[in-house]
């Protein structure tokens, strides 16, 4: 698939030779990718922050969705950090802590018992274009997220704090095409029971980009934001078989008490964080400075790739396949019937064949039924593919 891309419109006051030598906007990005979690819907969960330094160096800020996004899609989580000190810690795995400030969307995060400010978190309303304003990328093809740093910037001259983060969630099927289920060819049975899944996802990569949206986000005093590191953490199920070549640094089980209020932001949701393992892989890139000390760079651009295979052999799986076992049954005894009634014989044995016929149709309606009443047109389609397994190769 495409690329995720991050830009940005320097501020007017940034853009002059005096402020070279100076720090300028940098993002830190953090990707957590929920699949084969063994939650109910099948759907991935993408959740994306950003850790915003120096923002009053952007004028504007432009995040690129490679697939199509909807507001209604997109979730805050900054709010549900700042309620929960565990899970503020959890997630950025220190020991931090969180105070709303007052009549405003932002929660100051401090670290251990110094109380000095590490960054700000900003709680995004996707409802209020003030904050976000969402744009289609010819016609569906991608989304554009555009965001404000004036409005998330506290205009507070008390607050000398320049660092700010943001993270949302992403609850769409377009995400399909980040994990994408792969069909063997010539592994029939193989698939019935196992899935195969390719994880594909790039952040800033050009390369994998159109031609005309590397030329929105890189004209007009548009920038590839500098991306000082980048942490991606896989989210899937324990049983769940993960090929990354090697790419992860580390791996841990999920705190489930701690977790279940991250994935769960409404009560209508019922995931479950048990047994669940988080594969890390991190990008960061390091240059030297005139003094010869090692200072932070851009990654530039930045590919991931993984191979899952799940399990998918249940109950709901096993049925169709021990009706379609009797029905063939059914069928063998058929044929046996008929061939000895047309046999010469001195006296005739078994039913009519009229009434086998009507009594297999009877059967093949039943079974049909059956499997629409247990799952639809999921185990339809899974005997369909059997049938053809069996018949048409």
């Amino acid at each position: 698939m495409e690329s995720f891309a991050l830009a940005y419109i320097p501020s007017n006051d940034k853009n002059t030779k005096d402020n070279e030598s100076k720090d300028l906007f940098s993002v830190k990005v953090n990707i957590n990718l929920w699949t084969q979690c063994g939650w109910d819907e099948e759907t991935p969960v993408l959740d994306i922050g950003l850790m915003l330094s120096h923002l009053s160096d952007a004028q504007k800020i432009k995040l690129y969705l490679p697939f199509p996004v909807k507001k209604e899609e997109l979730k805050d989580l900054c709010a549900c950090l700042s309620k929960d000190a565990n899970l503020l810690g959890a997630v950025f795995n220190e020991p931090y802590t969180s105070t709303d400030i007052t009549t405003t969307k932002r929660a100051v995060v401090t670290k251990g018992i110094s109380g000095a400010t590490e960054f700000i978190l900003y709680k995004l309303d996707f409802s209020s274009i003030d904050d976000v304003e969402l744009s289609d990328y010819k016609n569906g093809r991608g989304t554009f997220l555009d965001f404000n740093p004036q409005v998330i910037k506290s205009s507070s001259k008390d607050n000398s704090c320049d660092k700010y983060y943001l993270r949302f969630r992403i609850q769409s099927k377009a995400l399909k095409d980040c994990v994408r289920e792969y069909q063997a060819p010539n592994r029939y049975f193989e698939t019935l029971v196992n899935s195969t899944y390719m994880i594909d996802m790039r952040f800033n990569n050009t390369r994998s980009m159109d031609l005309s949206l590397v030329q929105q986000l890189t004209q007009n005093d548009c920038h590839l934001a500098p991306i000082e590191g980048l942490h991606f953490l896989l989210m899937s199920k324990v049983d769940v078989d993960v090929d990354a070549n090697g790419s992860f640094t580390s791996s841990r089980v999920l705190e489930k008490d701690i977790w279940n209020k991250y994935v769960n932001l409404s009560d209508k949701e019922k995931r479950k964080t048990e047994d669940i393992i988080a594969y890390h892989h991190s990008s960061k890139k390091f240059k030297r400075d005139a003094t010869g000390e090692s200072e932070k760079g851009d990654i530039g651009s930045w590919e991931f790739f993984a191979r899952l295979k799940a399990g998918k052999c249940g109950p709901m799986t096993i049925i169709p396949y021990v009706l379609l076992l009797i029905l063939l049954n059914v069928i063998s005894n058929l044929a046996f019937n008929i061939l000895l009634t047309l046999l010469p014989q001195e006296t005739p044995t078994g039913p009519d064949v009229g009434v086998q016929l009507k009594a297999l149709a009877g059967l093949v309606v039943s079974f049909g039924t059956a499997l629409i009443l247990l799952n639809g047109k999921k185990l339809v389609a899974k005997l369909k593919t059997i049938i053809d397994i069996l018949f048409v190769e």
